[in-house]
């Protein structure tokens, strides 16, 4: 079996809560030497320390209000992509939404909203695009609060997933809301020939077409990145998108587009990685 290589890129910056992220006790460091160690895959690491950020976008009060506007349009968008099933559920919670749109539009966040959005987004890219210089077979994103418990289950499951007989464009890791709250249920359906590699109960599901559970953790194949770094890179930077969203509206067009036509996005339930801001 011919030895795979995996770059492992974790978004940070100097003023995080989870400093313990950027050092050799972070999930990034040890994940990457327990696949070196003990499952065969060469590894690269590289972790993002400081702001980025280089864009001229200027944070003031009426970009953050085409931002919270941007936001909701993309939302909006995405619940016809994926069909929501429960119509008149999801009918309320976007009205609840513009409502507090309407609310923010007086009392309006502040611009390091947008700033800190914008740096984000900056150290993503920066990684996406190191990952692809680095001519790794896989991406591995990680954001600083991406945590687990289950080292040795992670990697195995990892490997797993690299050396399966087919080439997924890119595995979703993490669990930052439930997948019944996403309402995307009706997207996935289990993988049967692609069992979790690791020790722990977990199945991997094929969705029906590319969705995310947030940008806290995803496995990219090489050739599905680039697609997604020269989508992202044609979006506009301002009205200023959370990477979450950017990366959904970059996956729409290309789906809607036919431009990924064969190419499988999977997800594993339950996620080996949570991510500690969302459950804390």
């Amino acid at each position: 079996m011919t030895s795979l290589n995996l770059f492992i890129g974790v978004v940070s910056y100097s003023r995080t809560q989870f400093p313990v992220s950027q050092g050799p006790q972070g999930l990034g460091q040890q994940l990457a030497s327990e696949l070196s160690n003990h499952s065969g895959i060469h590894t690269q690491i590289h972790i993002i320390t400081e702001d980025l950020d280089k864009s001229g976008v200027v944070a003031d009060r009426r970009t953050v209000q085409r931002s919270l506007t941007s936001e909701l349009h993309a939302e909006a968008r995405y619940s016809k992509y994926i069909s929501r099933p429960k119509y008149i559920k999801d009918g309320l919670r976007l009205g609840a939404r513009w409502a507090m749109r309407l609310k923010h539009s007086l009392n309006s966040p502040r611009p390091q909203l947008v700033s800190r959005l914008l740096n984000i987004e900056a150290s993503h890219c920066d990684l996406m695009k190191r990952g692809l210089e680095s001519g790794s077979d896989y991406v591995l994103i990680l954001e600083d609060d991406a945590f687990s418990t289950q080292l040795a289950d992670l990697a195995n499951g990892i490997s797993g997933l690299m050396n399966a007989s087919t080439t997924p464009a890119f595995v979703n890791l993490s669990e930052s809301f439930s997948v019944d709250k996403l309402g995307v249920e009706h997207l996935l359906t289990d993988k049967t020939d692609t069992p979790w590699q690791g020790d722990d109960t977990r199945v991997v599901y094929l969705a029906s077409r590319p969705i995310t559970n947030t940008v806290c953790a995803i496995l990219y194949s090489r050739e599905f990145l680039a697609s997604v770094v020269q989508e992202m890179e044609a979006l506009p930077m301002e009205p200023v998108l959370s990477i979450d969203w950017k990366l959904n509206v970059a996956l729409m067009n290309l789906y809607e587009t036919r431009k990924l036509d064969g190419l499988e996005c999977w997800w594993v339930e339950p996620a080996p990685i949570k991510q500690m801001s969302m459950h804390t």
